[in-house]
């Protein structure tokens, strides 16, 4: 699950970096995905095999990645993965929000929770955490 949605996340940051879809061409679009290249992820999850979306020009970074680096390089020793998913009357799940954050603290999610409420998410009926053992 994990996986999946992290995969799902890097495709809507190429989209949002090259300013359009797939076979979409308009005025805003700076460039060109170029194919995937595999990336292991390591997490508190567990290893996570994805595929890095590319651009053309070699500009593309994925904000999963650039934290993990970090962490790599003994600047943060412990992060955790947000991601807030959310599931409309129709059953269709969506994910609302992802981001890293030096914990998974009271603080952290605070701060999420508060940018969706700014964003105009609404009518919340239930919140699930699941945390890895």
């Amino acid at each position: 699950m994990v996986e999946k949605v992290c995969q799902r996340i890097m495709e809507a940051e190429i989209i949002e970096f090259l300013g359009a879809g797939p076979h979409e061409l308009t005025d805003e679009k700076i460039c060109y995905c170029n194919g995937y290249k595999p990336q292991i992820l390591r997490t508190q999850f567990g290893e996570l095999n994805l595929t890095i979306p590319k651009d053309r020009e070699g500009n593309f970074s994925s904000k999963l990645f650039a934290r993990y680096e970090k962490a790599r390089n003994n600047a943060i020793t412990s992060q955790g993965i947000l991601i807030v998913m959310g599931i409309g009357t129709d059953s269709r799940h969506e994910v609302l929000s992802f981001d890293i954050a030096d914990s998974e603290s009271e603080a952290s999610w605070s701060e999420v929770f508060a940018n969706l409420r700014d964003r105009g998410l609404s009518g919340v009926k239930l919140i699930i955490h699941i945390c890895p053992s």
